[in-house]
């Protein structure tokens, strides 16, 4: 059996021919190890050399938002894209800041300490908008109107505010939960949650060696590893993905190697 690995050029980068082997836990359990090192490594590389970066898209950190704070994805998207339409250094005439347009007292209030920093800003709104669902009862306009106008002028107002801004803002939120938006595909990283962007090139990699670090779990053996090899060579993605997974593949192979001759 021949493990390689073949580059879109065509040149292969590494090849091995090998007996085929039976099912073994030291094995799979050593290909783990292993793999989860790489993953390591270039997860570190992308959040520049810290070892407590985490790789982190807009996507992701809107997610992890709110499932801690028990909030529907789409609304918090929604009300992301109608404050600041995802842009970080936003500033608005008022003062607010950020991804979610945070005023700086209630950003301190929230325990947010940078409010520039996307991961702090958007986890500060969500605690904000949960403060709000519980208020009103897990109403999602009441408590977008209450984001956008205070919770004491919903409570005055037995509603939302006639104060014809935040109706209108009501409804775009509500027309942006209820069909959806795109969120921008930019990803930071994160450290201690202070967060910056980094290079598509190093997102790649992060990310290929994240699900080389899953997929490699799936092997008992070298057989499964190379029927794997071989749906990676006919992979397709940009040049980034493809030189990261050419990279991680010939990592992964010469661990192999290195554990057949031992």
């Amino acid at each position: 059996m021949r493990i390689s690995v073949v580059n879109d050029s065509g040149t292969t980068v590494y090849s091995e021919t090998v007996e085929k082997a039976p099912v073994s836990a030291d094995f799979a359990n050593k290909l783990q190890e292993e793999a989860s090192k790489i993953a390591d490594n270039y997860n570190k590389l992308s959040a520049n050399n810290s070892a407590d970066g985490r790789t982190m898209s807009l996507e992701d950190m809107l997610n992890e938002a709110a499932a801690t704070y028990n909030i529907d994805i789409n609304f918090l998207k929604a009300v992301a894209k109608l404050e600041s339409d995802f842009d970080p250094a936003c500033v608005s005439s008022a003062g607010a800041v950020g991804i979610m347009q945070l005023m700086p007292e209630t950003a301190a209030e929230l325990g947010v300490e940078d409010i520039y920093d996307p991961y702090q800003n958007i986890m500060g709104g969500a605690k904000e908008l949960r403060l709000n669902l519980d208020r009103f009862n897990g109403d999602y306009e009441l408590a977008y109107a209450a984001y956008n106008a205070g919770a004491g002028a919903v409570t005055r107002a037995g509603g939302i505010p006639n104060n014809g801004e935040t109706p209108k803002a009501v409804a775009l939120v509500m027309g942006y939960f209820h069909n959806g938006v795109e969120v921008p595909n930019r990803t930071y990283t994160v450290n201690a949650g202070h967060s910056s962007e980094i290079s598509a090139e190093s997102a790649a990699r992060a990310k290929v060696a994240s699900e080389l670090a899953e997929k490699l779990k799936e092997f008992p053996n070298h057989t499964s590893y190379e029927f794997f090899v071989q749906q990676m060579e006919n992979k397709s993605n940009n040049n980034a993905t493809n030189n990261a997974y050419e990279n991680l593949l010939s990592q992964a192979n010469l661990v192999i190697k290195d554990m057949i001759k031992g």
